[in-house]
């Protein structure tokens, strides 16, 4: 009997090694790092910064720098509080390898030193086999909670 539990803690190691998936990324660390680097542009109006975040297909189809600065004037003050995130967003994997991995993310109740509060929404591919020009950004949306008004860049591409 001693002399199995070794064997069965082998075979249980390398089912574990074996039933990983290629490519993993995980949703809340990426949300969190994206939307620390989103309001770090938005607070040092950094456009280039910013439009590096979104993807090809976004960055060829869309005017970015216009939209950008139109967000940079939306946005007034820089960030006192780092909002807490609801994160969504899913994956797809065949045979062990992801196909899709994306997320969407909300951060809420945003305060600024120009003593405003906005909302900002957004959605990410991490991977895209299908279409990898769709890989990063797609849009963002910064909401003034206290007017409504929004400001939108990029759009939601499947």
């Amino acid at each position: 009997m001693k002399k199995l539990i070794p064997i069965f803690l082998a075979l249980l190691l390398i089912l574990s090694i074996s039933s990983c998936k290629s490519g993993y990324i995980n949703q809340s660390t990426e949300s969190r790092n994206q939307a620390v680097e989103i309001l770090r542009c938005l607070d040092e109006e950094d456009v280039e910064g910013l439009k590096s975040m979104f993807c090809e297909r976004v960055a060829s189809t869309h005017d970015l720098d216009e939209e950008i600065t139109a967000a940079m004037e939306f946005y007034q003050g820089k960030s006192t509080s780092f909002p807490d995130l609801s994160i969504g967003g899913g994956y797809w994997t065949v045979d062990g390898e992801y196909e899709d991995n994306h997320l969407s993310y909300s951060m809420r109740d945003i305060s600024t030193d120009a003593n405003m509060q906005y909302d900002i929404y957004t959605h990410s591919y991490l991977i895209y086999k299908e279409d990898p020009t769709c890989v990063g950004m797609t849009y963002l949306t910064i909401i003034d909670t206290e007017t409504d008004a929004r400001v939108e860049l990029g759009e939601y591409v499947k």
